[in-house]
Protein backbone atom coordinates (compact mmCIF):
# COMPACT_ATOMS: atom_id res chain seq x y z
CA UNK A 1 0.00 0.00 0.00
CA UNK A 2 2.68 2.39 0.41
CA UNK A 3 3.95 1.89 -3.14
CA UNK A 4 0.32 2.84 -3.99
CA UNK A 5 0.40 5.89 -2.11
CA UNK A 6 3.29 7.04 -3.57
CA UNK A 7 2.02 6.28 -7.14
CA UNK A 8 -0.98 8.07 -6.76
CA UNK A 9 1.92 11.12 -4.72
CA UNK A 10 3.59 11.25 -8.18
CA UNK A 11 0.51 11.74 -10.08
CA UNK A 12 -0.86 14.40 -8.18
CA UNK A 13 -3.74 12.88 -6.52
CA UNK A 14 -2.80 13.93 -2.83
CA UNK A 15 -5.78 13.17 -0.89
CA UNK A 16 -5.84 9.66 -2.19
CA UNK A 17 -2.12 9.58 -1.61
CA UNK A 18 -2.59 11.19 1.86
CA UNK A 19 -5.44 8.45 2.89
CA UNK A 20 -3.05 5.36 1.74
CA UNK A 21 -0.05 6.81 3.65
CA UNK A 22 -2.19 6.95 7.04
CA UNK A 23 -3.22 3.87 6.47
CA UNK A 24 0.28 2.39 6.33
CA UNK A 25 1.34 4.23 9.38
CA UNK A 26 -1.89 2.78 10.92
CA UNK A 27 -1.37 -0.42 10.26
CA UNK A 28 1.95 -0.39 12.42
CA UNK A 29 3.48 1.54 14.47
CA UNK A 30 7.08 -0.86 14.25
CA UNK A 31 6.39 -0.87 10.36
CA UNK A 32 9.19 -0.12 8.32
CA UNK A 33 7.41 2.59 6.49
CA UNK A 34 5.95 3.81 9.67
CA UNK A 35 7.52 7.19 9.96
CA UNK A 36 8.08 7.53 6.57
CA UNK A 37 4.48 7.03 5.55
CA UNK A 38 3.03 9.07 8.45
CA UNK A 39 5.41 12.12 7.81
CA UNK A 40 4.39 11.74 3.79
CA UNK A 41 0.78 11.97 4.14
CA UNK A 42 1.27 15.85 5.68
CA UNK A 43 3.51 16.41 2.41
CA UNK A 44 0.75 14.75 0.20
CA UNK A 45 -1.53 17.51 2.00
CA UNK A 46 1.12 20.51 2.02
CA UNK A 47 1.32 19.52 -1.83
CA UNK A 48 -2.78 20.36 -2.17
CA UNK A 49 -3.28 23.09 -0.30
CA UNK A 50 -0.20 24.95 -1.99
CA UNK A 51 -2.23 23.56 -5.85
CA UNK A 52 -4.92 24.84 -4.37
CA UNK A 53 -6.14 28.82 -4.53
CA UNK A 54 -8.06 30.09 -1.43
CA UNK A 55 -9.77 33.57 -0.93
CA UNK A 56 -7.84 36.11 0.45
CA UNK A 57 -8.33 36.97 4.17
CA UNK A 58 -8.10 39.96 6.32
CA UNK A 59 -4.97 40.79 8.00
CA UNK A 60 -3.78 38.04 10.85
CA UNK A 61 -5.66 38.87 14.55
CA UNK A 62 -8.02 40.71 12.73
CA UNK A 63 -10.96 38.83 11.50
CA UNK A 64 -13.91 40.11 13.13
CA UNK A 65 -16.04 37.06 12.40
CA UNK A 66 -14.32 33.25 12.40
CA UNK A 67 -14.59 32.48 8.98
CA UNK A 68 -14.57 28.74 7.66
CA UNK A 69 -11.62 26.76 7.29
CA UNK A 70 -11.47 25.77 3.84
CA UNK A 71 -11.72 21.91 3.39
CA UNK A 72 -7.80 21.70 2.12
CA UNK A 73 -6.06 23.45 5.23
CA UNK A 74 -8.35 21.58 7.54
CA UNK A 75 -6.88 18.40 5.91
CA UNK A 76 -3.70 19.63 6.56
CA UNK A 77 -4.58 20.25 9.98
CA UNK A 78 -6.09 16.69 10.56
CA UNK A 79 -2.93 14.54 9.41
CA UNK A 80 -0.47 17.34 11.17
CA UNK A 81 -1.84 16.50 14.57
CA UNK A 82 -1.94 12.53 13.28
CA UNK A 83 1.80 12.77 12.94
CA UNK A 84 2.26 14.69 16.22
CA UNK A 85 -0.04 12.19 18.29
CA UNK A 86 2.17 9.34 16.48
CA UNK A 87 5.89 11.00 16.44
CA UNK A 88 5.22 13.76 19.26
CA UNK A 89 8.94 14.51 19.96
CA UNK A 90 9.86 14.58 16.47
CA UNK A 91 11.22 18.14 15.82
CA UNK A 92 9.39 18.71 12.25
CA UNK A 93 6.28 18.02 14.25
CA UNK A 94 7.38 21.32 15.72
CA UNK A 95 6.61 23.16 12.70
CA UNK A 96 3.61 21.29 11.82
CA UNK A 97 1.98 22.03 15.66
CA UNK A 98 2.59 25.74 14.78
CA UNK A 99 1.29 25.78 11.36
CA UNK A 100 -1.92 24.20 12.57
CA UNK A 101 -2.27 26.59 14.85
CA UNK A 102 -1.77 29.39 12.79
CA UNK A 103 -4.13 27.97 10.80
CA UNK A 104 -7.50 28.91 13.08
CA UNK A 105 -5.74 31.84 14.14
CA UNK A 106 -5.82 32.89 10.21
CA UNK A 107 -9.48 32.39 9.68
CA UNK A 108 -10.73 34.03 12.90
CA UNK A 109 -11.11 30.84 15.43
CA UNK A 110 -9.07 32.59 18.07
CA UNK A 111 -10.39 30.40 20.88
CA UNK A 112 -8.87 27.11 19.21
CA UNK A 113 -5.89 29.08 17.74
CA UNK A 114 -4.79 30.10 21.69
CA UNK A 115 -5.73 26.95 22.81
CA UNK A 116 -3.01 25.75 20.24
CA UNK A 117 -0.59 27.93 20.66
CA UNK A 118 -0.53 27.82 24.44
CA UNK A 119 -0.04 23.98 24.24
CA UNK A 120 3.18 24.56 22.68
CA UNK A 121 3.99 27.12 25.11
CA UNK A 122 3.62 24.49 27.84
CA UNK A 123 4.83 21.50 25.99
CA UNK A 124 7.89 22.90 23.86
CA UNK A 125 9.24 25.88 25.62
CA UNK A 126 12.59 25.77 24.45
CA UNK A 127 11.51 25.64 20.60
CA UNK A 128 11.21 28.93 17.93
CA UNK A 129 7.74 27.88 17.56
CA UNK A 130 7.37 28.64 21.90
CA UNK A 131 8.63 32.28 21.07
CA UNK A 132 6.62 32.89 17.77
CA UNK A 133 3.19 31.87 19.48
CA UNK A 134 4.54 34.03 22.85
CA UNK A 135 4.55 37.14 20.46
CA UNK A 136 1.40 35.84 18.48
CA UNK A 137 -1.02 35.88 22.12
CA UNK A 138 0.76 38.98 23.36
CA UNK A 139 0.10 40.64 19.94
CA UNK A 140 -3.57 38.98 19.43
CA UNK A 141 -4.31 40.69 23.54
CA UNK A 142 -2.37 44.22 22.13
CA UNK A 143 -4.34 44.75 19.07
CA UNK A 144 -7.49 44.10 20.91
CA UNK A 145 -6.52 46.27 23.62
CA UNK A 146 -7.32 43.82 25.86
CA UNK A 147 -5.36 45.21 28.53
CA UNK A 148 -6.23 42.95 31.14
CA UNK A 149 -5.40 39.31 29.59
CA UNK A 150 -2.40 40.84 28.20
CA UNK A 151 -1.25 41.83 31.65
CA UNK A 152 -2.00 37.94 32.75
CA UNK A 153 -0.69 36.25 29.89
CA UNK A 154 2.84 38.80 30.10
CA UNK A 155 3.04 38.12 33.91
CA UNK A 156 2.59 34.36 33.01
CA UNK A 157 4.70 33.84 30.12
CA UNK A 158 7.53 35.62 32.11
CA UNK A 159 7.18 33.34 34.94
CA UNK A 160 8.79 30.71 32.65
CA UNK A 161 12.39 30.07 32.62
CA UNK A 162 12.52 28.36 29.85
CA UNK A 163 11.22 31.25 27.69
CA UNK A 164 12.84 33.82 29.25
CA UNK A 165 15.87 31.61 28.73
CA UNK A 166 15.84 31.72 24.54
CA UNK A 167 15.53 35.35 24.66
CA UNK A 168 12.03 36.82 25.23
CA UNK A 169 13.14 38.41 28.53
CA UNK A 170 12.66 42.22 26.63
CA UNK A 171 9.82 42.00 24.78
CA UNK A 172 8.16 40.29 27.94
CA UNK A 173 9.26 43.57 29.73
CA UNK A 174 8.14 45.71 27.29
CA UNK A 175 4.50 44.33 26.75
CA UNK A 176 4.12 44.11 30.70
CA UNK A 177 5.32 47.86 30.55
CA UNK A 178 2.42 48.31 28.38
CA UNK A 179 -0.27 46.46 29.57
CA UNK A 180 0.35 47.49 33.31
CA UNK A 181 -0.35 50.98 32.57
CA UNK A 182 -2.64 50.87 29.81
CA UNK A 183 -5.00 49.21 32.53
CA UNK A 184 -4.71 51.41 35.08
CA UNK A 185 -5.49 53.61 32.81
CA UNK A 186 -8.86 51.83 31.80
CA UNK A 187 -9.55 51.30 35.37
CA UNK A 188 -9.57 54.95 36.00
CA UNK A 189 -11.33 55.97 33.41
CA UNK A 190 -14.23 53.15 34.45
CA UNK A 191 -14.00 54.93 37.71
CA UNK A 192 -12.38 51.57 39.65
CA UNK A 193 -10.26 53.38 41.52
CA UNK A 194 -8.86 50.95 43.80
CA UNK A 195 -7.72 48.69 40.55
CA UNK A 196 -6.58 52.28 38.55
CA UNK A 197 -4.29 52.86 41.72
CA UNK A 198 -3.27 49.49 42.75
CA UNK A 199 -1.97 48.85 38.95
CA UNK A 200 -0.24 52.44 38.52
CA UNK A 201 1.84 51.32 41.89
CA UNK A 202 2.71 48.12 40.59
CA UNK A 203 4.08 49.97 37.76
CA UNK A 204 6.27 52.18 39.30
CA UNK A 205 7.49 49.58 41.28
CA UNK A 206 8.19 47.27 38.34
CA UNK A 207 9.29 49.87 36.20
CA UNK A 208 11.42 52.54 38.95
CA UNK A 209 13.69 54.16 35.77
CA UNK A 210 10.68 53.98 33.23
CA UNK A 211 10.10 57.89 32.05
CA UNK A 212 6.44 57.42 33.00
CA UNK A 213 7.32 56.06 36.93
CA UNK A 214 6.61 59.50 38.09
CA UNK A 215 3.42 59.65 36.10
CA UNK A 216 2.37 56.52 37.19
CA UNK A 217 2.92 57.51 41.11
CA UNK A 218 1.00 60.91 40.68
CA UNK A 219 -1.36 58.88 38.64
CA UNK A 220 -1.96 56.18 41.86
CA UNK A 221 -2.34 59.25 44.38
CA UNK A 222 -4.68 61.03 42.78
CA UNK A 223 -7.11 58.11 42.52
CA UNK A 224 -6.20 56.85 46.76
CA UNK A 225 -7.73 60.63 46.63
CA UNK A 226 -10.58 59.48 44.81
CA UNK A 227 -11.49 56.43 47.12
CA UNK A 228 -10.60 59.02 50.05
CA UNK A 229 -7.67 57.29 50.99
CA UNK A 230 -5.83 60.20 52.67
CA UNK A 231 -2.76 58.44 53.79
CA UNK A 232 -1.99 56.42 50.58
CA UNK A 233 -2.60 59.39 48.72
CA UNK A 234 0.55 61.37 50.31
CA UNK A 235 2.60 58.20 50.42
CA UNK A 236 2.35 57.99 46.36
CA UNK A 237 2.86 61.71 46.32
CA UNK A 238 5.69 61.73 48.82
CA UNK A 239 7.17 59.00 47.24
CA UNK A 240 6.88 60.77 43.92
CA UNK A 241 9.11 63.68 45.41
CA UNK A 242 11.59 61.16 47.07
CA UNK A 243 12.43 59.70 43.75
CA UNK A 244 11.87 61.78 41.40
CA UNK A 245 12.57 64.97 42.51
CA UNK A 246 13.45 66.70 39.16
CA UNK A 247 9.68 65.68 37.40
CA UNK A 248 7.62 67.87 35.54
CA UNK A 249 4.95 67.10 37.94
CA UNK A 250 7.09 67.84 41.43
CA UNK A 251 5.77 71.11 41.75
CA UNK A 252 2.07 70.35 41.62
CA UNK A 253 2.54 67.30 43.93
CA UNK A 254 4.37 69.84 46.61
CA UNK A 255 1.27 72.18 46.72
CA UNK A 256 -1.30 68.96 46.58
CA UNK A 257 0.59 67.42 50.10
CA UNK A 258 0.92 71.07 51.31
CA UNK A 259 -2.74 71.22 50.92
CA UNK A 260 -4.17 68.32 52.00
CA UNK A 261 -1.99 68.49 55.33
CA UNK A 262 -3.66 72.35 55.64
CA UNK A 263 -7.04 70.49 54.96
CA UNK A 264 -6.17 67.89 58.12
CA UNK A 265 -5.13 70.89 60.09
CA UNK A 266 -1.54 69.66 59.94
CA UNK A 267 -0.52 73.52 59.60
CA UNK A 268 3.56 72.73 60.58
CA UNK A 269 3.48 70.32 57.70
CA UNK A 270 1.47 72.76 55.59
CA UNK A 271 3.81 75.11 55.97
CA UNK A 272 7.25 72.59 55.44
CA UNK A 273 5.68 72.06 51.95
CA UNK A 274 4.52 75.54 51.27
CA UNK A 275 8.23 76.81 51.88
CA UNK A 276 9.79 73.72 49.08
CA UNK A 277 7.46 75.11 46.64
CA UNK A 278 8.19 78.68 47.22
CA UNK A 279 11.95 77.62 46.65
Amino acid sequence: EFLLAELLYKFDKYESASRHYTAVANRDAKGKYFSQAAFNAVSAITELVKSTTFEKVPPAGQVPTAIPVPKEKLLLVNVSDDYVTKLPTEEIGFAMRFSSAQVYFDYGHYEEAMKRFEKIISEIPETKQAQAAVRIILGYHAERKDWAALVTAAKAFAGRKELMAVGLGEHMTDMLRLSIFKKAMIDEKNKNYDLAAAGFMEYQRQFTKDKDADKALYNASLNYYRLGNVPDALAGAKLMLEQYPKSELALEVLVSIAQTHESLAEFDKAANYYNAFAI
